[in-house]
């Protein structure tokens, strides 16, 4: 059989077959470098679209929010989260978006206030999220974080609310945590503790 072999070489089909499969690696490879590049250049962008709302001048805290609650959707989008941009409820109810985690859809609010938020905030948006389906739970991201009265008091009877604060959505940005990790993080607290509020540097 092996003098054979050398007489009429290696199967050439075999050969074409294990060609194209290499040509496939590579290719594979290179896309996924490029995907890589591609992401890290979008997140590097929106990590200074954030920076900037600090600094931008002539602009309310309101219009600080809308560009905050455009950003926090791009970088849904950017990690492939299924999510619905900002929607009326047909009663009228105004909601900042909405995004699926595992089994849980999460109704989003977002505020940029000079102020910390403060506890009749917490409580409005506690109240959109139980006027839905048990499985709704919600995220709020405020950038200059949350009054501890606030914090303590929706960490206590069924907690379905998870916090999100200003330094958290830049370690995020600035690639220290995927925006999938956070999320993870921050529900396995609530979820297993009652913590509504864990920080990402405390990790």
């Amino acid at each position: 059989m092996k003098e054979f072999k050398k007489l009429v070489g290696n199967d050439p089909i075999e050969n074409e077959i294990k060609k194209k499969e290499r040509k496939v690696k590579r290719e594979t490879a290179r896309r996924k470098i490029e995907d890589n590049i591609s992401f890290e250049n979008k997140l590097e962008g929106l990590n200074k679209e954030f920076l900037s709302l600090f600094t931008l001048q002539k602009i309310t805290p309101q219009q600080r929010g809308f560009k905050l609650e455009k950003l926090f959707f791009e970088l849904l989008h950017l990690n492939e989260f299924e999510h619905t941009p900002p929607y009326r409820t047909p009663n009228g109810e105004q909601i900042d978006g909405h995004f699926k985690y595992e089994k849980f859809d999460y109704l989003v609010e977002i505020k940029w206030t000079d102020e910390i938020t403060k506890q009749k905030d917490l409580s409005i948006f506690d109240g959109k999220i139980r006027g839905k389906a048990q499985s709704t739970r919600g995220v709020f991201l405020s950038a200059n974080g949350f009054d501890e009265n606030a914090i303590n008091k929706f960490s206590g009877d069924s907690p379905r609310i998870i916090l999100i604060n200003g330094e958290d959505l830049a370690l995020i940005l600035g690639n220290s945590f995927t925006l999938f990790d956070a999320i993870k993080a921050k529900v396995d607290a609530l979820v297993r503790y009652g913590n509504i509020y864990k920080k990402l540097r405390d990790i």
